[in-house]
């Protein structure tokens, strides 16, 4: 991107409170916190052939994505 991207790891406690504070109800803190839990845990970071059995195309890379959508970054 050209720039900086920098990443503040914010502990579960603060991150529900600022859920709470948004008025969000209270499964949905509860699932939010369960998909950073996921990431935090990176479930995902194994790759699969899932994204080519279902579309017939191989995945992006994180790469690619940001090169096809830069402007979508630049705001």
């Amino acid at each position: 991107l050209g720039r900086p991207i920098t990443y503040d790891e914010v502990s579960v406690e603060e991150r529900r409170a600022q859920f709470e504070a948004a008025g969000l109800d209270e499964w949905r803190v509860d699932l939010l916190l369960g998909i950073d839990e996921i990431n935090r845990a990176e479930l995902y970071r194994t790759p699969t052939d899932t994204v080519e059995l279902l579309t017939g195309h191989h995945p992006h890379t994180i790469h690619e994505y940001i090169a096809r959508h830069r402007t979508a970054f630049a705001q």
